[in-house]
């Protein structure tokens, strides 16, 4: 049986839930990207901040306060980089129990339907 699923304009290429491990970041391997998402309570505001190391294929996602136990994530997919001269893009959502608690990340990996990245 086939069965694939799919939201329009976009191919999902993965989705599921992770508990994460206190101060253990998630990473994910998709073809020769790295994605390493960390996250860190400071008790200060709410930021994500993105780092791309000089090689380019490892983009590291910090995390400060995603502490709301409703959930915290992105309104609209996040593009995040390219696969197969395709857009790579990210939906997310992140809820915590309590600060200094483990996170529980949902996501949902695209990639757009049309070409994209740098030779699109």
């Amino acid at each position: 049986m086939r069965f694939e699923v799919e939201i329009e304009d976009f191919d999902i290429i993965a989705s599921g839930t992770i508990i994460g491990v206190v101060d253990k970041p998630i990473i994910f391997k998709i073809e020769d990207l790295i994605f390493e998402f960390i996250f860190k309570d400071n008790l200060k505001e709410q930021r994500l901040f993105t780092q791309i190391p000089p090689d380019g294929k490892k983009m590291i996602m910090q995390f400060e306060n995603f502490n709301n136990s409703l959930g915290t994530g992105n309104l609209e997919p996040t593009k995040i980089g390219f696969l197969n001269d395709k857009d790579l893009f990210i939906n997310y959502r992140v809820y915590a129990l309590a600060e200094k608690a483990s996170k529980l990340l949902h996501y949902t990996w695209l990639l757009g339907k049309n070409k994209g990245g740098v030779n699109g």
